[in-house]
């Protein structure tokens, strides 16, 4: 709340919290903070995962698409090989970040196995939305999910 003095200048009101206000105060925030976390992760472990696996494998189709050309019409192996690259597995998916801005450390197998590109370990920047929900960003590195604190 603000009011004008007259001479162009905006005080504002202050709030003074003492005695058992303050740690009432203190735990609201704390208890915001708490639920807050623990939605976060629940979320992260269902609609992170589905979006990693969903990025993962149109990385993995459009690999699979360019190899072949645009010109020819694929066959039936080249077509089940395309249907396969779909089969990913997260095996491990652990996040850091606070809220909504996350990056995330993931194991991936692909039919039971590593990657055709052998990368199986990989990390990714993921934020969220309540209209959107968890989306991927891109990829991101090692060094910035180890050095993410808050």
């Amino acid at each position: 709340m603000s009011a004008d003095s007259g001479d162009g200048r905006v005080q504002l009101a202050s709030v003074t919290l003492k005695g058992w206000k303050v740690i009432a105060f203190l735990v609201v925030a704390a208890l915001y903070t708490v639920a807050r976390y623990y939605n976060r992760q629940q979320s992260l472990e269902s609609a992170g995962r589905e979006a990693v696996r969903s990025w993962v494998a149109l990385e993995s189709q459009r690999a699979s698409l360019a190899s072949h050309g645009l010109d020819a019409a694929p066959d039936s192996a080249e077509l089940a090989e395309l249907l396969r690259s779909r089969d990913i597995e997260i095996n491990e998916m652990t996040g850091r970040g606070v809220g909504d801005n996350m990056v995330v450390r993931v194991v991936i197998s692909m039919h039971g196995g590593p990657p055709p590109d052998g990368r199986s370990i990989r990390y990714f920047r993921l934020v969220h939305s309540l209209l959107t929900g968890w989306r991927v960003l891109g990829e991101s590195t090692a060094l910035r999910y180890y050095t993410r604190f808050w």
